[in-house]
């Protein structure tokens, strides 16, 4: 039984990054037509910045809640766990989440020249701060689903939410050129927030009856808890400088030399390459 369903998640999450890369190829020749080099590089780096600004802000912790639901064993304890897991993690990020946003607002001109090349880009920079909220809300639905197995449905919000995003794409980068692949790349993140927050709503929250104002009424900090996701956070802080030093250092240094319309030469590449 194990090996089956082995196979079946096996099955579902390639079968949702193959339609993802195949869609993927569209979009390039969609962007190289109507954006071209530099509206490619500039949504490769809003996708890039959010997906920092959201890494800083996680640490790692959502790994965290995966880990402590998932260690407990006994049914009768479980809810609490999660309500407990839950209301820790919340509080942590509130605090990280303020100092991500509080930095990257009063160090906005410089960061916007260092991500993007140019202080006249200011404005997708805002889109970055403003969109980085959507993946932390995301991440806790994807961790409860993560926590319980549940890797079909991962695969299928995946899935839905490329496909939904393309028919979405194609008429916006058609009529609204940069404006419209702009808007389309926050509304993806919405979209797969969306799904994964139905499903983890459907196949755990539900299942517990549990809602997000119990977490804040019912849930308890345990020092315990705190301190596990802590020791997350440590471990993910030494991978986001390791980070910092090689992508975000070589994509700003590509920028700053040869310009944001370079980086669009590459940017499907470093995109499939994710895959």
């Amino acid at each position: 039984m194990e090996l089956k369903t082995l196979i079946k998640n096996t099955y579902h999450l390639a079968s949702a990054r193959m339609v993802k890369f195949i869609l993927g190829l569209f979009r390039a020749k969609l962007n190289a037509l109507f954006l071209g080099t530099i509206g490619m590089g500039i949504t490769s780096q809003i996708l890039y910045t959010t997906t920092m600004f959201s890494n800083f802000t996680l640490l790692g912790m959502n790994d965290g809640i995966v880990k402590q639901i998932a260690s407990c064993k006994e049914d009768k304890s479980l809810r609490d766990q999660i309500l407990n897991t839950l209301k820790s993690y919340f509080v942590i990020v509130f605090v990280t989440s303020a100092i991500v946003v509080a930095l990257s607002l009063i160090f906005s001109e410089r960061l916007t020249i260092y991500f993007f090349g140019e202080s006249k880009y200011f404005i997708y920079y805002l889109v970055c701060v403003a969109s980085f909220p959507i993946l932390i809300f995301n991440s806790i639905s994807f961790a409860l689903l993560k926590s319980f197995k549940s890797i079909q449905k991962i695969a299928k919000a995946e899935l839905l939410a490329t496909v939904l995003s393309f028919f979405l794409f194609v008429p916006m980068v058609y009529f609204l050129h940069l404006t419209g692949a702009v808007s389309v790349l926050v509304l993806t993140l919405v979209i797969k927030f969306i799904f994964n927050h139905l499903y983890s709503k459907k196949d755990v929250l539900d299942k517990f009856s549990i809602s997000y104002s119990d977490v804040f009424r019912s849930g308890k900090i345990v020092r315990a808890d705190i301190n596990e996701l802590i020791m997350f956070a440590g471990y993910g802080l030494s991978i986001g400088v390791y980070q910092m030093i090689t992508e975000v250092v070589s994509r700003a240094y590509v920028i700053k030399i040869l310009g944001i319309d370079k980086l669009g030469l590459y940017a499907p590449n470093l995109s499939w390459g994710g895959l």
